[in-house]
């Protein structure tokens, strides 16, 4: 019942004061009231609107919450008088309209009436869904109708179609007359052939023979054709390349719209694509996109995607490009074709179209110090022959160029802006300097990092074949000077920062371009290199190429030079030493040793120094000699016995003529091949002799692997052991390998004719080039000897080794050692092992592993009547012969091993485990609490078997296992454990497993009980007095007290308790324990 109830508290202090509050609880436990409830249970309603209405009463807490719910509208209120009108639609059928009303004590009543509708019909679209798109002019809709009413039938529908939400102008394409029952579910083909893309309104209409109707509306997108790409096709010609060409056109889509504008562009085999994204959109109109274009045609392909995915008409476009650089400071080169290395690694750009030559140079701080670019330019093809001299110089510099230069444009970069200027050689000099503007033929444009340059192809004539040498210098013109950097093309004789004063200043390569054939200027057939005939003027410059004719000596600093033409032979010297020697100590002695006989060996036939005659490997036949102090200039032939100072043979003359040049430290000899025989071949080599009196000494040495330097003439002899072998052709490079033989007096190193890694069986041949040399070999590595295999034939080698090689021969010295290592990729031999015994049950494991990774394991254990694969370790119960043999795809299966097992007739003897002894951390045995008794803390523990075994024993459950060598074992446990062993041996079945538990109990006591006192443990068991005086306890770190006892076993219960030096007993509970185990009370605890 509803009550009210007051309630008082009364708070009470010690000092006498109070304080009260009161409050007035109420209780509700009754339900609300609902009432006049409209519609009035199983009321019929004729149409969809109308009230609901109703009241709700709650006397005691009021009304919290009213709930109205019919089909799935849900109305909530708090007023107790309430209505509202209900205006959706609900078709045919019977409805639940519920009332919940809450109180606000949480009290709950509920009344449901039953409402029934029975004049309206239903209908719903199954096919199309709303929005769905129609791709062909047929769809078919699908549908389904009801009516609940009894008795009542749908009658009519009717679909009304057009292209706008506003009904406007419909077109009926469809009145169906149906007489059906209370469920109708139909469908139509409709043609909508004659509606355009885009969206297509459909309302449905059914009737009831009642009267009443429903109606529905819902769109559709038709879409039937495929999007359309408008662009312009045409072919079009610009002159620049490598360029963003902006493409404009139309894309349309009158349905769902575009998605995507594909441009794809194809170049010589390179393909790049652009996207452009449509959104949706139906009309794309003056849409943009930017491609990359590079030279040549330039194939453009336009297509679009909808967004359903179909595809327009493809269009094709060409757009080609011409070859021309816009100046413009941006690099439009091609970086694939058209860039060259430089030194300094430094990058050059060139092309041309036809009107301009294109350079272009990067180079950091472009603009910082004066820098000047040069490109020299020849017109004339008859390079390199001795009708034109290469050498040519110009703006004050040595620099020595390889073409017969005819144009020269350099451009001035500097602070105070910038310079272009052209220059001409008429064939004895050069023309004044032309300075030419950005409108007279020549255009550059410099930034920070870059510049570009063209030049006027009507400046140089219109010619097919033109070459090309680009460099780069920085000026000093405070000082008048300055150094060259960054040749082009990449040249080992261009050194990078040396002032313009420095000798051997030299460039050797160049570009030849045919500017009439279409080819990549930086291929590598485009790249010349300076070549024989090369004709030196003796002039002092030594004006050899540098990469190409220049040698090292055994001497650092000291430079040997060396080429040849059609007519004579050039020798030259760069060495301090060439200078003019003014008192004795200076005087320097140059010889040249020359053999025209490549086939004759040599002889102790060398020029007398100091009474010491030289021996030569090859067959010298004529002396070039030459002083510093021009006290002495000759030549010499060799008669085979003497060598012979007269004419003819004096090709350097009695004075300086022709065939000599000294300047400074310069020297250039020039030596007839006609007073040679003309031959083809020749052999020379060359020393410079310190004539100091009594103490001559060579050095300056070529070959440089000839002797060492500071040697004196009486050692000569000895060392003088190699030489050079030259064929004096054209196109050569007289220091390349390829055409320079370095011959020593050791035998010719032998050649292996295979090495490398090999899934076969290889076979090897062993060559060498003196076939009168025997050739001894070793496959270990070694060092061959003449003790090592003799080498006759050539030889299979099966598995991987190392072969080296030496060859021998009386009265030569044994060659150089060659070497190679030969992988065949054999697989590994596989191991087999066991365990070391057999079980008691006759059973042996058997483990196979190979080190080869991915190879496969066969085995057999019955001579391969069946083979196995193995897989995991397996186990045998009798005497095995096991055979196995690795194998793997690509390589040769390895070698068979094969091992025997030998099952053992005897089993050993049971092993027998003994304890008895223990070790005690106490000095005394006695029982007595008060003097210490005897605590057996560790076990000693022996195992023991026959003599011929060994024991096999584990603590742990075999999870670790001990093997010892010998019939029996001590060892100390000092926890409780299970002791399992058994017997093995090489020769018998290793025994049954025989075990022992030991169980180690502690009683532990935590009491700091004062210096001098001791704690005794005293219990219901004798081992503790059985409640006596109690054993005396062992004090440990922590004031911690044990007792330990091997005697109980799990299954003991121990109660006991401890006291203080006998006399005073613990308080409290006896302490529960149990044997084996180590057991404490609270360590808080007291007496």
């Amino acid at each position: 019942l509803f009550s009210t109830n007051n309630v008082k508290l009364i708070a009470n202090a010690n000092s006498g004061f109070s304080a009260t509050n009161s409050l007035d609880l109420y209780i509700d436990n009754k339900n609300p009231i609902i009432s006049n409830v409209f519609p009035t249970n199983y009321s019929i309603l004729q149409n969809t609107g109308f009230i609901i209405s109703g009241n709700a009463y709650d006397y005691e807490s009021g009304i919290m919450k009213v709930i109205i719910k019919i089909s799935n509208w849900i109305f909530e209120t708090n007023a107790s008088n309430w209505s509202f009108f209900y205006d959706n639609k609900i078709f045919g059928g019977d409805y639940d309209l519920i009332v919940k009303v809450i109180d606000n004590a949480f009290n709950i009543s509920y009344i449901t009436n039953r409402i029934i509708f029975s004049n309206i019909p239903h209908t719903t679209i199954l096919i199309p869904t709303n929005g769905e798109i129609i791709t062909n002019n047929i769809f078919n809709f699908l549908i389904n109708s009801y009516i609940n009413e009894t008795s009542k039938k749908i009658t009519n529908i009717q679909i009304i179609m057009g292209t706008n939400s506003q009904f406007n102008g419909f077109i009926i394409l469809s009145n169906y007359i149906l007489d059906t029952n209370k469920i109708a579910e139909w469908g139509a083909n409709i043609d909508i052939s004659s509606f355009p893309d885009g969206i297509i309104y459909a309302k449905l209409i059914i009737y009831s023979d009642n009267g009443n109707s429903d109606s529905l509306i819902i769109n559709i997108f038709k879409e039937t054709q495929p999007p359309l790409i408008i662009f312009n096709t045409n072919t079009e010609i610009t002159n620049y390349k490598n360029i963003n060409y902006l493409l404009i056109g139309d894309a349309i889509d009158e349905g769902i719209g575009i998605d995507k504008i594909f441009i794809i562009r194809e170049n010589n085999g390179y393909i790049s694509t652009n996207k452009i994204y449509g959104q949706g959109f139906r009309y794309l109109t003056n849409w943009a996109k930017e491609v990359y274009l590079k030279k040549g045609t330039n194939n453009i392909k336009i297509f679009c995607y909808d967004m359903l995915g179909r595809v327009s008409e493809i269009l094709e476009k060409k757009i080609i490009c011409k070859n021309s650089i816009k100046i413009d400071g941006f690099n439009d080169f091609d970086f694939e074709t058209e860039k060259f290395d430089a030194n300094s690694e430094k990058n050059i750009y060139f092309t041309w179209d036809d009107n301009y030559l294109y350079f272009g140079f990067e180079q950091e701080d472009m603009t910082i110090n004066n820098k000047v670019f040069y490109v020299v330019i020849s017109t004339n093809n008859n390079y390199g022959t001795n009708i034109l001299p290469a050498s040519q110089y110009f703006e004050g510099s040595s620099l020595y160029l390889p073409i017969k230069v005819q144009f020269l444009f350099y451009f001035k970069r500097w602070l105070g802006g910038e310079e272009n200027y052209f220059r001409k050689w008429d064939g004895n000099n050069w023309d004044n300097s032309v300075h030419i503007t950005n409108t007279s033929g020549m255009f550059s444009y410099c930034t920070p990092t870059y510049s570009e340059f063209s030049i006027s192809r009507s400046l140089i004539g219109d010619l097919s074949n033109i070459s090309i040498i680009c460099y780069a210098k920085t000026l000093d013109e405070n000082n008048g000077w300055g150094w060259y950097f960054g040749a082009c093309p990449d040249d080992s004789d261009f050194t990078d920062n040396e002032n313009d004063g420095m000798y051997d200043r030299s460039i050797s390569k160049w570009i030849e371009i045919n500017l009439y054939t279409e080819n990549k200027p930086n291929s590598t057939n485009n790249v010349r290199r300076a070549s024989t005939p090369h004709t030196i003027s003796l002039d002092g410059s030594l004006d050899f190429w540098s990469s190409i004719e220049k040698f090292n000596t055994s001497t650092e600093g000291i430079y040997f030079y060396f080429t040849w033409d059609h007519n004579n032979l050039y020798f030259g010297y760069k060495a301090n030493d060439v200078k003019h020697a003014d008192t004795a100590d200076k005087v320097r002695k140059f010889v040249i040793y020359i053999s025209t006989n490549s086939t004759k060996g040599g002889s102790t036939n060398g020029n007398i120094f100091g009474g010491q005659n030289h021996n030569f490997i090859f067959y010298p036949q004529f002396l070039i000699e030459w002083k510093n102090d021009w006290s002495f200039m000759g030549s010499a032939f060799w008669n085979g016995s003497n060598w012979i100072y007269s004419n003819p043979l004096n090709i350097i003359g009695t004075g300086q003529d022709q065939n000599v040049f000294r300047n400074n430290d310069e020297l250039e000899i020039k030596v007839p091949l006609s007073l040679l025989g003309n031959s083809s071949t020749i052999q020379f080599n060359s020393f410079i002799v310190n004539e100091n009196t009594g103490n001559e000494w060579t050095y300056g040495i070529i070959p440089n692997t000839s002797c060492e330097d500071g040697l004196s003439l009486t050692n000569l002899p000895k060392i003088l052991t190699n030489y050079y072998q030259v064929n004096l052709i054209d196109n050569q490079y007289p220091n390349f390998q390829t055409n320079i033989k370095l011959f020593s007096g050791i035998l010719p190193t032998p050649v292996i004719s295979t090495n490398g890694i090999f899934n076969e069986p290889v076979n090897i041949n062993i060559l060498c080039d003196d076939s009168e040399a025997d050739i001894y070999y070793t496959l270990d590595g070694s060092t061959p000897s003449l003790n090592s295999i003799f080498y006759t034939n050539s030889f299979v080698v099966e598995s991987s080794c190392t072969i080296k090689a030496k060859a021998f021969k009386a009265g030569k010295n044994p060659s150089d050692i060659s070497t190679s290592t030969i992988t065949i990729n054999r697989v590994a031999t596989p191991v087999i092992r066991s365990e070391q015994f057999w079980e008691n049950d006759g059973t042996l494991k058997i483990y196979i592993s190979i080190s080869t990774p991915g190879a496969t394991i066969n085995y057999t254990l019955d001579d391969w009547i069946t083979t196995n694969t193995y897989v995991s370790p397996f186990t045998i119960n009798s005497s095995k012969t096991i055979k196995a043999f690795g194998v793997k795809t690509g390589s040769l299966n390895s070698d068979i091993i094969t091992t025997n097992f030998i099952k053992p007739a005897a089993i050993a003897s049971s092993p027998v485990i003994i304890s008895t002894q223990f070790i005690s951390l106490s000095t005394t045995n006695t029982n007595s609490c008060g003097d210490g008794d005897y605590q057996p803390y560790d076990r000693i523990i022996k195992i023991e078997t026959t003599s011929d075994e060994w024991i096999l024993y584990s603590l742990d459950n075999w999870q670790t296992t001990n093997i010892i060598y010998t019939n029996f074992i001590y060892f100390t446990i000092n926890t409780s454990i299970t002791c399992q062993t058994k017997a093995i041996s090489t020769n018998k079945l290793s025994s049954a497993i025989v075990f022992t538990n030991y169980y180690r109990t502690i009683l532990k006591m935590q009491k700091d009980v004062g210096w001098g006192n001791y704690i005794c443990f005293t219990g219901n068991k004798p081992e503790l007095t059985s409640w006596g005086t109690g054993i005396k306890g062992r004090w440990t770190d922590g004031n911690i007290w044990e007792w330990v006892s091997w005697n109980f076993t799990p299954s003991t219960t121990i109660e006991w308790k401890v006291r203080k030096n006998g006399v005073d007993w613990e308080s409290g509970d006896n302490h529960l324990s149990y044997g084996g185990t180590i057991s404490q009370p609270p360590f808080n605890g007291g007496f």
